[in-house]
């Protein structure tokens, strides 16, 4: 992840990528280094409880495939920053298993 004009951006993996953009995985688990200036941003987003900041996810394998989503919530747990966001789309039926 890292910052932008917009708020912050991470590349994916093909896996995770499909799924997060059709929102099967409306969220992204990170690790951020010490010194990396988006865990301040993600910090004060909890201690705030402020969100609403955009994020945008880049196919890791493709650069210039990406969407752009709303963080609805910020949770840190044991140094792992749990990022969710809205899916702002309707849910794509051929992913969903019939009984």
């Amino acid at each position: 992840m890292k910052q932008i004009k917009y708020g912050l951006e991470f590349k994916s993996d093909t896996p995770n990528y499909y799924k997060e953009k059709d929102g099967r995985k409306a969220n992204t688990v990170r690790v951020l280094g010490y010194d990396d200036k988006r865990k301040e941003i993600l910090d004060r987003m909890i201690l705030r409880k402020e969100y609403g900041v955009r994020i945008r996810i880049i196919h890791k394998q493709l650069p210039t495939e990406s969407f752009i989503r709303t963080i609805s919530d910020v949770t840190k747990y044991s140094g792992w920053y749990i990022v969710s966001w809205g899916t702002g789309r309707s849910i794509d039926w051929r992913w969903i298993k019939k009984k």
